[in-house]
C-alpha cells in the first residue's frame, strides 16, 4: 500500500539585523572671540605759530642817545626834550626830513605818535618816508592836518595826538593813522634806502612832534 507523506519542513526565515549604526561624534563648535576695535588715534590740529616780531629800531627820545640830528638850520629848529623830538618850521613849503640814525633794511613796519603843537597857514603836513635814496627820492606818506574841516574823520585836529603807522613791504605801500588804513600803494621803483620823519608847512611858525617810534621788519 501506498503512503503519500507530506513532512512540512520548516523553513529558514532570513531575518535582516541591522547594521550598528555610527555614534555621532560630538562637534564642538568654535567660540568666536571678539577682537577689539581699534582705537582712533588722536587727530593732529595745526595750529598758527606767530611769527615773533623782528625789532629793528625804536627811541622814546627821552635823550639824543641814538644820535639825531638836531639844533637850528635855515629852515627848522630841531629839538628833543620831554619824551619828544620837535621840529619847528621857519620856512613855508620846505621838506624838513630828520633821517633815522641807523641803517634799515628796505622793508620796514614804522609806527610813531605825532601831535601838531601850532599850525600854521592853511595847513600842515606830517608823517614819514622810507628808502631815501640821494637826490630826494623816497616814498613819501604824509598826514595833513588842515586848519578848517578835515577828509578823514579818522585824523584827529589840533593838538590832539595821532598815531601814524607807514609800511613799506616789497612793492606794497601801506598809510595808516589811529588804527585804520587810509591808503594803499603799489611800486617797485625804489628798492632801497633809509626811514626818515617828515614836516612841512604851508607858513613859517607851525610846530610838530614825534615821539614813540618804533621801526619794526614787516
Amino acid at each position: 500500500m501506498a503512503v503519500n507523506a507530506l513532512a512540512l519542513l520548516p523553513t529558514a526565515t532570513a531575518s535582516s539585523t541591522p547594521a550598528p549604526s555610527n555614534t555621532p561624534t560630538a562637534t564642538t563648535t568654535p567660540t568666536v572671540t571678539p577682537v577689539p576695535s581699534a582705537t582712533p588715534l588722536p587727530t593732529a590740529t595745526a595750529t598758527a605759530t606767530a611769527l615773533p616780531v623782528v625789532a629793528l629800531f625804536s627811541d622814546t627820545f627821552v635823550d639824543n642817545r641814538n644820535g639825531w640830528s638836531i639844533g637850528p638850520s635855515n629852515a627848522s629848529d630841531v629839538e628833543i626834550s620831554g619824551g619828544q623830538l620837535s621840529i619847528a618850521m621857519k620856512t613855508a613849503n620846505i621838506f624838513n626830513i630828520g633821517p633815522v640814525p641807523k641803517t634799515l633794511p628796505a622793508d620796514v613796519d614804522v609806527t610813531f605818535d605825532s601831535v601838531v603843537e601850532n599850525n600854521a597857514g592853511t595847513g600842515t603836513f606830517l608823517g614819514a618816508v622810507c628808502r631815501v635814496q640821494p637826490g630826494k627820492n623816497f616814498y613819501m606818506f604824509q598826514v595833513t592836518i588842515l586848519d578848517g574841516p578835515t577828509s578823514s574823520q579818522i585824523i584827529q585836529l589840533g593838538q590832539a595826538k595821532n598815531t601814524i603807522r607807514m609800511v613799506c613791504s616789497g612793492d606794497q605801500l601801506h598809510l595808516s593813522v589811529n588804527g585804520t588804513e587810509l591808503a594803499t600803494a603799489q611800486d617797485n621803483t625804489l628798492k632801497e634806502g633809509g626811514v626818515a620823519l617828515y614836516s612841512q608847512a604851508t607858513a613859517a611858525g607851525a610846530k610838530v612832534a614825534f615821539s614813540n617810534l618804533v621801526i619794526n621788519a614787516p
